[in-house]
């Protein structure tokens, strides 16, 4: 009930309210306290936005007595703080909120925060260990990285000990991607080949064979809705591919075709136009291109979401399976564990915060250029390279995206999937 009554009455009326001024928007908000407002967050994990995160988060803490996370977290009797702790580092805000408390609670609490990770309802339940592992992709700070790291290492002896088969898969895990992640941030520690610890695919990089048909093309499908920014967007990659003598165009009433001209590698991009979206008119066009895909072999190894948030639900519904998803919407971040659903090996680049056109268009045209010459994709460099490509204003918004080799969450569902298909799940893991 409070879920229902917090989306509801609160949620859904300063979402829908996006597109005006903060004190006309919020306006509902003002009357709730402090503890009202963290639960609020907490139980709309999936509904909230990413503005609207953003604004309840400090307004909460401007409310709670010194500003104080401590006192916060005892309001609410620590309930549910799992779930905020992940839903900050989501959102890039758990630097801010770990620096509002004591060193010795942040300690404590983050400790608390990776112990227990085994304990799920079922093999399956690896709720809480997906969260840890994106957390600790999000913390700043090196002494709370490596105090999570000295607890993972604790729990695995413990798990060991006891012969507990998933406390030892799940915390070696965890262990091994946050040994590489700790690698990526500090060159002076000895480097982390997780593709061979974890025995999952290569993380760095994917080879430009690997995204061909049968036919030898690459095949990308964007999906566009019929909002005005929707409509702007579209028309935008109408101009981008205006020339006639590098793309063949097929245009229909409700998608278009581009076709790369003398290419080393054929790219074909499929787009479904961004019509009426009152009338459905553009669930109609992408579900039309759709049939028309399947019914001439068409299968897109790369798809990107072009749209708001909360239109994501609806491309993640009509996915078909692909090995790179471009995630251009706010807060996108937070649906990794449904795209893998659709696509189990897929390489996922998302914002934590504010999707930004621009970035998006530099993301998709990088991977457009490069896969069409024939050359391979590595992630680091593709991180490097699209930083040039975006004006300055937009380069802190670029510091939110996350790319396939920082997706440490992604990287556990597909390690943690992979181990378990094993009678032995520590096989094709090192043995260090």
């Amino acid at each position: 009930m409070l879920h229902v009554k917090s989306l509801e009455t609160y949620v859904n009326t300063i979402n829908g309210l996006h597109d005006l001024p903060a004190p006309v928007r919020f306006r509902k908000i003002q009357g709730l306290n402090a503890q009202e407002l963290y639960y609020l967050i907490v139980l709309n994990e999936a509904e909230i936005y990413t503005s609207s995160y953003m604004y309840v988060y400090q307004r909460m803490l401007d409310l709670t007595p010194g500003k104080s996370a401590d006192t916060l977290l005892q309001v609410v009797n620590y309930d549910r703080y799992k779930k905020f702790l992940t839903m900050a580092a989501n959102y890039n805000t758990l630097n801010d909120f770990l620096a509002r408390m004591s060193k010795p609670h942040a300690t404590q609490l983050m400790t608390n925060f990776v112990n227990n990770l085994d304990k799920g309802r079922s093999r399956d339940d690896i709720e809480d260990a997906v969260d840890v592992a994106n957390a600790y992709a999000s913390i700043k700070q090196p002494e709370i990285r490596q105090l999570m790291l000295d607890q993972v290492k604790k729990n695995l002896q413990e798990a060991s000990s006891w012969n507990n088969k998933k406390g030892m898969v799940v915390y070696r895990l965890e262990k091994v991607i946050m040994e590489s992640s700790d690698a990526q941030m500090d060159p002076r520690l000895p480097p982390v080949n997780i593709s061979d610890s974890l025995g999952i695919p290569p993380v760095y990089e994917i080879r430009n064979d690997q995204l061909r048909d049968e036919k030898g093309r690459i095949v990308l499908q964007m999906y566009f809705y019929g909002d005005a920014s929707g409509k702007g967007t579209f028309n935008h990659l109408l101009r981008l591919y205006a020339d006639r003598s590098k793309w063949a165009m097929k245009a229909t009433p409700q998608w278009v075709q581009y076709t790369s001209i003398g290419s080393p590698v054929p790219f074909v991009l499929f787009a479904n136009r961004a019509l009426d979206e009152e009338n459905d008119e553009d669930e109609k066009a992408a579900e039309a291109l759709i049939a028309w895909m399947n019914e001439n072999g068409y299968k897109p190894s790369i798809s990107v979401h072009r749209g708001h948030s909360y239109y994501l639900p609806y491309t993640i519904e009509k996915l078909l399976p692909s090995k790179v998803v471009v995630l251009g919407s706010c807060g996108a971040y937070h649906n990794l564990a449904d795209v893998l659903k659709t696509s189990p090996d897929a390489y996922i680049i998302s914002s934590k915060q504010v999707g930004y056109g621009e970035i998006n268009v530099a993301l998709f045209t990088y991977l457009v250029d490069k896969l069409k010459a024939g050359q391979d994709v590595k992630w680091p460099v593709m991180m490097t390279e699209v930083a040039g490509r975006i004006s300055a204003d937009k380069q802190s918004g670029y510091d939110d995206y996350v790319f396939p080799h920082q997706n440490l969450g992604a990287l556990f569902i597909k390690a943690y999937k992979i181990a378990n298909e094993k009678d032995d799940p520590f096989q094709g893991m090192t043995a260090k």
